[in-house]
């Protein structure tokens, strides 16, 4: 907290002097005039927040004074003399707008402008019959807006392919994303929560079937506050003009990938209605070679592996909506989302084990299979009312439910030297787990703008979370070619927890300075119960969550905000499970009950200058978490060969960098995105009786290029560069890694047609090394490379993705206030 007071008097600093600097002109009788009015991108109609309004005095062209657009682009301007004047719209990115000829007199005390439109700066580097494109990334004040429909790079993939050419992101060799060195964050479809794990959401969805992708690293406190790095939210396509269009995508890649998803949108007078179809069935191949050396004291055991295999993931997906505008004031809406989904990994070992001094040397030929098969469907029911007087309220109700089952096989043949059977009995087991979850909300949210356009927000929402989990490990009887159960390595855990949550912001406006305070109230009660060892592990707690968020424009083309807000990371139920699982020979996994939840403070600076050609955004972080939960491992004490994975508080770890991002236009047919994260990221506390204290430099970097080689043709680069980085137990070597991609559009833009070629130089190879009480193991994993693509794309009616109304349910997030 002392470090957001700072920011805090930093600011008020930077108000006053500009403040003291500032051009006015009082002019001459009462102020008691009024200039209202609303800006918006005259291309997409969409309403542009944060647009900067200036008043000037038409006898000298002094600026009298000012205000910002809130997040439905409107503004009013207040306590104006009376006098002419003219308005100036701006907004970074944009070029600016006039209105003149404003009278404000006793007869006239109050003017709208009407509506101004702005039209987007890259506009002027365009061919005529070109419409303009937009960046990849867009900055704003509260959060990055990635612009998925425009990256030719991620057609015919999912949303982590959207993502990994982003600041920020990072992606592990099976797909998983990092959001600033964090696993730990939420994700939102639409503004609204999924059944899914954050993961497998991403990896899920199409990205042709997205708008944007919203990354907001700081949220207001009218949002849940789970997450280690905040809230990637996806805006998923919708149309919303009379009558009907679509898309349909179909993409087909090297060694077994594909995909087919398509989009069809209706609107009838009051009624809107959508439909959206996805498959996907796509395969990686990989290996690999490892080594792990345990100290026994007197001896040394030696475990070498050598790998090769394939990644799969599977699934099968509808999404539906609705939607029907009983009046002015009243609107209803309800969207369902259903499927099934599969992923998995195959896997074939060579395993030599030796014992230093006797040279004892064991050689495995081992198989083993992993694969998880599920349902899930959510649906959720919305109610907008427009109370009138600038009140409006808007009430939810979400639920959720899904089945999974897990088999887990493992297939051990004993060799000689020379890689002939021993006649020893092969080792098998079978690891089957089943799950089920739902989970509930009901949310009420309020919101009252007053004259001055300060604006309150306030609301409820009960949360309620179900999990049931059974597992069974057997192990194959050679005498009896049958697989019993084995009674003490079977478990059935019951997980519920309850939250109920409440909060309040308000924003309003101090001179040129916006700002918006909030603070969030949750009561959690919680559950956990262990049928096989008769345990039963609860918690009540409240929990506080303050944030703050300030933004100043200095002069027409600087933009400068900060932020801080108070997360929280909540153990998973497997994280606390007490059981001991055994996954294979070599491997057992158990939770930690004592676990206490990861506490967040987060800090943000930033400052977006724009230029003729160029935009530069610069955002400074800072990032403590308390109570850190990592996965440890550690050998078993009865037996040396197995390894044991479970989870546990450290102290904290801290991660504090800077990002920049440049996004140059040289001409009219090239444009860059340039790239950069550097930040240290220091991990300390205790692991048992083993200190941890480790610190990285970390430095990531991207480099996007598009090309217009042609009216209807582009190429497009996209270079990755990730340095090494520190884990509590050990680190991870850096790499780099190239894709090409080229899009043709045909017929008049009804079909598209895109080639890829990702890491196309063989250079995305994951290395890794671990550390611990008596062990140290390294691991070198080279995914599936040079991997060729080819999607089409054909639009039903010349659909184009809607960007003029987002509406209740239209996907993006407001931040409450103007934030």
């Amino acid at each position: 907290m002392k470090k957001a007071g700072l920011l805090f008097l930093l600011w008020i600093s930077i108000v006053w002097t500009s403040g003291a600097q500032a051009p006015v002109n009082v002019g001459v009788g009462a102020k008691a005039g009024k200039i209202a009015g609303k800006v918006i991108d005259s291309e997409t109609g969409m309403p542009l927040e944060f647009a900067n309004i200036i008043i000037y005095d038409v006898q000298d062209s002094s600026m009298v004074t000012g205000s910002m657009a809130d997040a439905t682009g409107t503004f009013v301007v207040e306590n104006l003399p009376f006098g002419q004047f003219y308005a100036e719209a701006k907004f970074i990115g944009y070029d600016k707008n006039q209105v003149s000829n404003i009278k404000l007199s006793p007869g006239q005390k109050v003017v709208n402008v009407g509506v101004i439109k702005v039209a987007p700066a890259v506009s002027q580097l365009e061919e005529i019959e070109v419409t303009a494109e937009r960046t990849q990334v867009d900055y704003r004040v509260d959060k990055k807006v990635i612009n998925v429909s425009d990256n030719i790079a991620a057609t015919g993939g999912n949303a982590v392919m959207a993502l990994e050419n982003i600041p920020s992101i990072q992606v592990d060799i099976e797909g998983n994303v990092l959001l600033r060195g964090s696993s730990n964050f939420t994700v939102f479809i639409d503004g609204k929560p999924t059944v899914l794990d954050p993961s497998e959401v991403l990896q899920q969805t199409p990205a042709s079937s997205i708008e944007n992708i919203e990354i907001i690293t700081n949220p207001s406190a009218k949002y849940d506050p789970d997450g280690v790095a905040g809230i990637i939210n996806i805006v998923l396509k919708k149309k919303r003009e009379a009558g009907m269009n679509g898309v349909v995508n179909a993409m087909v890649g090297t060694n077994d990938k594909y995909q087919v998803d398509g989009l069809v949108n209706m609107n009838r007078g009051k009624w809107n209605f959508f439909l959206g179809l996805n498959y996907q069935d796509r395969k990686f191949l990989g290996e690999g070679t490892g080594e792990r050396i345990t100290d026994l004291g007197d001896t040394s055991l030696f475990l070498n592996t050598t790998s090769d295999g394939f990644f799969k993931r599977e699934g099968e997906s509808v999404r539906a909506g609705v939607g029907y505008q009983l009046n002015d004031n009243h609107k209803l809406s309800m969207n369902l989302n259903m499927g099934n989904y599969a992923f998995g990994r195959e896997s074939n070992e060579d395993q030599i084990t030796t014992t230093e001094p006797t040279s004892e040397t064991t050689y495995i030929d081992n198989f083993s299979s992993f694969r998880r098969d599920g349902r899930y469907f959510n649906s959720d029911l919305t109610w907008n009312w427009d109370i009138g007087e600038n009140q409006n309220l808007v009430t939810y109700f979400y639920y959720a439910g899904s089945t999974g089952e897990n088999n887990d096989f493992q297939n051990s043949d004993f060799l000689d030297e020379n890689g002939n059977p021993t006649g020893e009995a092969p080792f098998r087991t079978l690891g089957f787990e089943t799950s089920t979850e739902s989970e509930y909300r009901f949310k009420t949210d309020y919101t009252h703008t007053f004259a001055n356009q300060a604006k309150l927000e306030a609301g409820y929402q009960w949360r309620k979370d179900i999990e049931q989990e059974n597992f069974t490990f057997s192990t194959w009887d050679p005498e009896t070619n049958d697989w019993p159960v084995d009674p003490d390595i079977r478990n059935t855990s019951n997980f519920e927890r309850d939250i109920h949550g409440f909060y309040a912001t308000y924003a309003s406006k101090l001179s040129f300075l916006e700002y918006m305070i909030g603070l969030r109230g949750e009561y959690t009660d919680r559950s956990l119960e262990n049928v096989s060892i008769d345990s039963v592990y609860s918690i009540n707690r409240m929990d506080w969550f303050p944030t703050l968020h300030l933004s100043k424009p200095i002069g027409e083309q600087i933009e400068v905000y900060t932020s801080y807000s108070r997360r929280i990371d909540r153990p998973r139920s497997w994280y606390l499970d007490p059981f001991v699982y055994q996954r294979d020979q070599f491997t057992k996994r158990a939770g930690n009950p004592a676990l206490e939840p990861e506490y967040i403070d987060s800090y943000e600076f930033g400052v977006q200058r724009e230029f003729e050609k160029v935009f530069v955004g610069i955002e400074g972080y800072h990032r403590i978490t308390r109570n850190k939960i990592t996965r440890v491992q550690s050998t078993d004490p009865t037996d040396p060969n197995v390894i044991i994975y479970s989870w546990q508080n450290l102290s904290n770890d801290k991660a504090t960098g800077a990002e920049l991002s440049v996004n140059y236009f040289p001409s009219k047919k090239l444009s860059f995105n340039i790239s950069g994260n550097v930040y240290n990221y220091q991990v300390f506390g205790d692991l048992g009786e083993q200190p941890v204290d480790q610190s990285s430099t970390n430095v990531d970097g991207r480099l996007n290029a598009t090309w217009k080689a042609a009216k209807n043709t582009r190429l497009q680069l996209n270079t990755i560069w990730m340095g090494p980085t520190v884990t509590a137990q050990g680190e991870r070597q850096g790499m780099y890694g190239f894709n090409v991609s080229v899009r043709q559009d045909m017929f008049k833009n009804k079909l598209s047609a895109t080639l890829q070629a990702r890491d196309i130089f063989d250079t995305m190879n994951f290395e890794y090394t671990s550390n611990g009480t008596n062990f140290t193991s390294t691991s070198f994993r080279d995914r599936e490379s040079q991997i060729i693509m080819l999607t089409l794309s054909f639009k039903i009616n010349n659909y184009r993705p809607d960007r003029r109304e987002r509406g209740d349910g239209g996907g993006g997030m407001d931040m409450g206030g103007d934030f």
